[in-house]
């Protein structure tokens, strides 16, 4: 009787415990890309650059620029991430398009109209192989001096240690 009670416990709390997302231990190399990564080493007005968050957990997102471009309708992109043999793995497992619209402009810049985001789950993952170059201390801003690297050639900028500092941009 003891034997099935603990079968049964155990039965119910496998689903339970099957949702939880697995956490695991982050190297010292892997703790440093933790954060929020900017294309520019200054955050501005109304628009954004491209964007990093690395989450401590092994979540990232991406989103990419605010500058409306018809032949770029990729909003973001989502998953998991780690570092191996020096190279950032990024496993997407949701993307964002844009559908239908067209960009309109006028004399304060850019915009989509009249465009539909869409959510895709990528079914299997896609697996994307980024390369980075060392971190190095950059005093663009003596009083503020930032991380740099490269993500694919790119320069990036850490702006904040905290990825949850800007949320709401993934909302």
């Amino acid at each position: 009787m003891k034997k099935r009670s603990c079968l049964l416990i155990l039965a119910l709390l496998l689903p339970l415990l099957a949702g939880c997302p697995a956490q695991r231990t982050l190297s010292s190399e892997e703790e440093a890309f933790v954060g929020f990564w900017h294309s520019a080493p200054a955050l501005g007005g109304n628009t954004w650059g491209e964007r990093y968050f690395f989450f401590p957990d092994g979540r990232f997102a991406f989103l990419y620029g605010q500058w409306p471009d018809e032949s770029q309708r990729d909003v973001s992109f989502s998953g998991t991430w780690s570092v191996e043999e020096q190279k950032l793995i990024l496993t997407i497992t949701k993307k964002v398009v844009l559908e239908g619209g067209r960009v309109v402009e006028d004399a304060l810049g850019a915009e989509w109209q009249d465009a539909v985001e869409k959510t895709v789950l990528m079914d299997p993952p896609e697996k994307r192989t980024v390369t980075f170059t060392p971190f190095i201390d950059d005093d663009i801003f003596p009083e503020h001096p930032l991380k740099k690297t490269t993500f694919d050639g790119h320069p990036f900028w850490k702006t904040h240690h905290d990825p949850e500092a800007y949320r709401e941009q993934l909302e």
